[in-house]
């Protein structure tokens, strides 16, 4: 896509074109590429197709592979249909396809390990995430219930949101991280009390030969 942007800019001959042409770039749009540098000692181009940071989609077109999968990504309208892999059907078994356009989410706080979004709407919903999918280490939860994570569009975060208005968060607390503050503050403890008792048996020891000097002859 960005060859093809690239392209698209040396045969443009207004800034309108350009701006026009953004609309067919389904990847950079989904990655919610909000301005583009075409000359450095000018102002950078907003782009008013990126899909901000998450939108509900009307449905689902599945496919059998990651292969298929990015392929689609060429033909498939992302603003209103997720692409996803028949592996995560599990996640999504319970939506039904929503032809009616309403509702929605949005970023209410940011932090790279922690995300918060106001969602609201009449039915369920699949919301599609501008954030790449991460298994290793992401929770998600609704209203503070954990919720699965899937993924959309090859490399986007994907989940089911219930109808009503919720507070969807993403965390970041990896198992490895968390297991290892633990081993290592049990590790730390165990040395503590080491020290605490090596300095008890030096000081009862040194008591002892105080008071009783004979022994040491």
């Amino acid at each position: 896509e960005m060859q093809a942007f690239i392209e698209k800019v040396q045969v443009a001959k207004t800034i309108e074109g350009v701006d026009s042409a953004l609309q067919v770039f389904n990847v950079l749009n989904m990655l919610n590429t909000k301005y583009l540098i075409l000359n450095p000692e000018s102002e950078a181009l907003k782009n008013v197709y990126a899909q901000g940071h998450a939108w509900f989609v009307k449905d689902i077109h599945w496919v059998s592979n990651a292969d298929e999968e990015i392929l689609a990504l060429d033909s498939v309208d992302l603003r209103s249909i997720a692409v996803v892999d028949q592996r995560f059907k599990t996640e999504v078994m319970a939506l039904s396809a929503d032809s009616v356009e309403t509702g929605s989410i949005e970023l209410m706080s940011y932090a790279p390990n922690k995300l918060e979004y106001k969602s609201v709407s009449s039915s369920d919903r699949c919301a599609v995430f501008s954030e790449i999918y991460y298994p290793e280490g992401w929770s998600a939860t609704v209203d503070g219930q954990p919720v699965s994570i899937f993924r959309a569009n090859y490399m986007l975060r994907a989940l089911v949101v219930p109808a009503g208005e919720h507070v969807v968060t993403f965390q970041y607390r990896p198992d490895a991280y968390f297991q290892g503050s633990r081993y290592s503050g049990i590790a730390s403890s165990l040395l503590i009390l080491a020290l605490l008792g090596a300095a008890g048996f030096y000081y009862r020891s040194e008591k002892y030969k105080k008071e009783c000097p004979s022994s040491q002859s």
